[in-house]
């Protein structure tokens, strides 16, 4: 009976063997670190070629320069919206950059970096199909992937695939439930069966499907994901991959095809005044993410995917374009997704302006004297309230008031989550001003309670104040600091390296002549 047993375990153990992708490695030695907060993929599944006279079969006139000019481009956006380069992901041809003659698309990049490329696409055979399914795989999964049937699927086990991939040695982290993935994808693309794929140039014609990619994606913790697809036909990938957490941005309808054209580099751009190849959606885009704040939110210093797409859109029909991007938006949250934020589409996120380009991240700069758009004072005059004149420099702007009377201190509070801030606690405070950054030395005022601020929408609150018998003439700061439920202050008395805090200066002037208040 035992040696029965014996037989089966060993039958069962090789089964297991064979049928796994992946070889479990000892955990031992440093683990990763926290999951970072934003994270991006970067994938061309075409490389570019070095322009000849006449290009050679299978090139087209723009020698695929596009594929490797968007990824760059693409590239550059993130990092000026705050993504860290050990945290893109940049999947193109054999492992090596493109060698481009134009300044900006060849080392240093728009960061300083010396190479983007982190992982190699192609092979003997071709475009290598389980390296991209297994960087999504390791980032919703933590294991690789493995293709069955020629169909790609995340392991169940295991640290590094059978054939070598490891997501611990690519250090590609686990996502966890409050990250955001940022998926940008480039390529040809076609459509099967009532479906549409990524063509991968390949001798197997083994393709990337619709399926597959929404199979890893439901296994993906992240809170929010946006994936952005620059191919022909790419319109047919939506209805698989947007969700109520993904928007899904596609250059074209699902029977139309996308082209590239040849674009003169705006400033901020890699080659700023010189014409390259771009593919139209990823470089108007790129423009939308990379410029000025517009639409609904331009209050906020800050453009959101649903604004980028729309000025996209305006754009390619200025060129009377055949091709119709395609936004698949299920859950509604393209409008409150800002890539530039520590956090893209976090559900209750406020805060208010230090300043008058302030974007909501740190620092958002370090004069505490400056213009502050979202803090003011009033002050009753005859039965009505009248704001404070600022008076000074615009570097140095301070209200000046005296101890008689009574004022009303209102802070504007942003809610620029994807989901209403229900009750956000606004806590009125003011210290002297050498003491402005330590929060143990400010006074309490008082508190003032918003009851709701619903999506992209602001509310005042306001605190009234009778200074009298508190304070002696000098100057001072005022201080408001936010708190919600899902998105409290932090401990740190300087309001520049906290969104939820806001403060402006003011001086407290000898009462006038005729007040009972002077000695």
């Amino acid at each position: 009976m035992a040696r029965i047993l014996g037989v089966l375990a060993l039958v069962v153990l090789l089964e297991l063997t064979a049928s796994s992708c992946c070889i479990c490695t000892p955990r031992r030695g440093p683990q990763l670190a926290q999951p970072p907060k934003k994270v991006a993929v970067l994938i061309s599944t075409e490389e570019a070629a070095v322009p000849y006279q006449d290009p050679p079969p299978g090139v087209d006139t723009f020698y695929n320069t596009e594929f490797w000019n968007d990824l760059v481009l693409t590239y550059c956006t993130l990092s000026k919206n705050g993504f860290g380069a050990e945290n893109i992901y940049v999947l193109y041809g054999d492992g090596q950059d493109f060698r481009s003659e134009r300044p900006g698309y060849r080392p240093p990049y728009c960061d300083g970096s010396r190479k983007l490329t982190d992982i190699a696409l192609t092979g003997p055979s071709g475009v290598v199909k389980d390296n991209i399914c297994s960087v999504l795989c390791c980032l919703a999964t933590g294991h690789p992937a493995v293709q069955r049937d020629g169909r790609c699927r995340c392991c169940r086990w295991g640290t590094r695939a059978r054939n070598g991939f490891s997501c611990r040695q690519g250090r590609i982290p686990r996502l966890g439930a409050g990250d955001y993935l940022f998926v940008w994808l480039e390529g040809h693309g076609y459509r099967y069966d009532g479906g549409s794929l990524v063509h991968l140039p390949n001798v197997e014609q083994i393709n990337l499907r619709d399926s597959e990619i929404e199979r890893i994606l439901k296994g993906l913790s992240a809170r929010r994901r946006t994936l952005v697809f620059e191919t022909c036909k790419s319109g047919g990938l939506v209805d698989n991959l947007d969700d109520a957490n993904t928007v899904v941005v596609a250059s074209s309808g699902p029977y139309e095809d996308s082209y590239p054209a040849y674009f003169t580099d705006r400033d901020g751009f890699p080659a700023s005044g010189e014409e390259v190849a771009h593919g139209r959606l990823s470089f108007w885009l790129n423009a939308a993410l990379q410029g000025a704040p517009c639409g609904e939110t331009a209050h906020d210093n800050l453009v959101s995917i649903k604004e980028a797409y729309t000025a996209a859109i305006e754009e390619l029909q200025a060129e009377n374009s055949t091709q119709t991007p395609v936004l698949g938006d299920r859950g509604d949250i393209a409008p409150c997704i800002f890539i530039r934020l520590p956090s893209p589409g976090k559900d209750e996120q406020v805060f208010s302006r230090d300043q008058v380009a302030d974007d909501a991240t740190v620092p958002s700069g370090t004069n505490v004297s400056a213009e502050t758009p979202d803090l003011w004072m009033e002050k009753d005059e005859n039965g009505e309230w009248r704001p404070l004149t600022r008076v000074g420099e615009p570097e140095d702007k301070r209200y000046e008031l005296t101890t008689d009377g009574t004022y009303r201190l209102v802070a504007q509070v942003h809610n620029i989550g994807c989901a209403n801030a229900g009750r956000v606690e606004v806590t009125f405070s003011y210290a002297k001003f050498d003491e402005c950054d330590n929060a143990a030395a400010w006074t309490l005022i008082g508190t003032a309670p918003v009851d709701s601020v619903p999506v992209l929408s602001s509310r005042p609150a306001v605190q009234l104040w009778t200074p009298a018998d508190q304070l002696q003439e000098g100057r001072y700061c005022l201080i408001a600091t936010l708190s919600a439920t899902g998105d409290q202050a932090n401990a740190d008395g300087r309001a520049y390296w906290d969104d939820n805090k806001v403060r402006m200066t003011f001086t407290v002037l000898p009462p006038p002549p005729d007040s009972p208040d002077r000695p």
